[in-house]
């Protein structure tokens, strides 16, 4: 993990799948994506409105090249 301009956390993100192992419940892992910063790779940004319990974020930039795999 490192720290960017904004003391705000750079590190990888882990995407999971929730799978059934005989009744249990765990998480496979699909992929792993590095040096994920607070913006999501550029898509929230200054402008990007707040997000709030009655209204999810809205992506005002383009979609990093990972986002879409």
């Amino acid at each position: 993990m490192t720290l960017d301009e904004n003391r705000n956390s750079v590190q990888p993100t882990y995407v999971v799948q929730i799978v059934s192992d005989g009744g249990e419940l765990g998480f496979k892992l699909v992929s792993t994506i590095e040096d994920v910063d607070q913006t999501f790779g550029g898509l929230f940004g200054p402008d990007s409105p707040d997000p709030s319990r009655d209204q999810p974020a809205e992506a005002t930039g383009n979609p990093p090249p990972w986002a879409n795999k």
